[in-house]
């Protein structure tokens, strides 16, 4: 990375937790975040709602901002593999979304299963917006002198299409970092990614079905659904609204879900909340291979009655792709 400290402004205060090695990687992660001033004000919200960054490589999904491993958990998990510029891309996705949440994520078990699973997405969606916002900070150095393109480069290495939405936008209206516009035309591509929705349903569903149901205290959750004005109104980029077509966002096919996330939201409702009036379900249209419906429900299933849980090696995972 490079690293002109002699430009640096002050690093924003922030929690971590470690050994001295792992705290001081993160401290100079924070510090380049730092010479952003979206970053900054981030960093500063993520501060004082009491979120904590740690390097643990054998953390998965579940355990960043957009999983649910635990409603209470307000920790940052980076992946030690991955490079400084690669944490630094990430930590400010997770940092947007943590943003959104506010002082944490227990209001997420009152939404339905649907309504959760298009928070989140537009949770990621936002992320990834602000990822992008403030790698390019950092690459035209907003804050002074200090400068650098490895953070962009490594987004751009991993996201080639978002980084194209957000570099298009740029060469349309030279002030479209300035004014946001950048930003919502990659929160409307993120979130147009059927890849990366198929994975934050099955994450979604995987916690419910497998994490809540084991709480015993269902019945009480999961039965509210989105306010998606007041949700979208948590979007913001230095506090400004961003996000320009809301009631895109209010539309049934933004909400649309794979088939088989489809059953498995009618399953756990009519397994975990038989008095709930099942909700219209808009599904994509895919030409999906491999697996197949009636294997996607028997490996449902046999979670859901025999506690079955991929378990992961006690080994160090490979490092994962950096994807937003």
């Amino acid at each position: 990375m490079e690293n002109k400290k002699k430009n640096m402004r002050p690093a924003v205060a922030h929690l971590s937790s470690g050994d001295m090695p792992d705290k001081a990687r993160i401290s100079g992660i924070v510090e380049i975040l730092s010479q952003s001033p979206t970053a900054r004000g981030l960093l500063k919200q993520a501060h004082e709602n009491g979120y904590r960054i740690v390097l643990n490589g054998l953390a998965g999904h579940s355990n960043s901002v957009a999983g649910m491993h635990s409603n209470k958990s307000r920790m940052i998990v980076l992946h030690p593999g991955h490079s400084d510029d690669e944490c630094v891309g990430f930590l400010a996705r997770e940092l947007a979304m943590a943003a959104a949440y506010g002082e944490g994520t227990s209001q997420r078990v009152h939404l339905r299963p649907l309504d959760l699973i298009h928070q989140t997405e537009m949770a990621r969606a936002h992320g990834a917006a602000m990822a992008f916002q403030v790698a390019h900070e950092l690459k035209e150095g907003h804050m002074g002198g200090f400068h650098t393109d490895g953070v962009w480069d490594s987004l751009e290495k991993a996201n080639p299409g978002l980084a194209e939405t957000f570099s298009s936008s740029l060469k349309e209206d030279a002030l479209a970092a300035t004014d946001g516009k950048a930003a919502d035309a990659v929160f409307r591509a993120a979130i147009a990614d059927t890849r990366a929705r198929e994975v934050t349903e099955d994450n979604v569903m995987t916690n419910l079905l497998d994490g809540f149901v084991r709480e015993g205290n269902i019945p009480i959750f999961f039965r509210q659904p989105l306010d998606v004005d007041a949700w979208v109104g948590k979007l913001t980029l230095n506090g400004k609204p961003y996000i320009e077509d809301v009631e895109s966002l209010k539309n049934p096919e933004a909400m649309a879900v794979s088939q088989l996330t489809a059953d498995k939201i009618h399953f756990f409702e009519s397994e975990h909340l038989p008095d709930v009036t099942p909700q219209e379900i808009s599904v994509r249209v895919e030409n999906n291979s491999g697996g197949g419906f009636l294997s996607g429900i028997r490996n449902m299933l046999s979670g859901i009655f025999n506690g079955a849980e991929e378990k992961d090696t006690p080994a160090q995972k490979p490092k994962p792709k950096l994807t937003l």
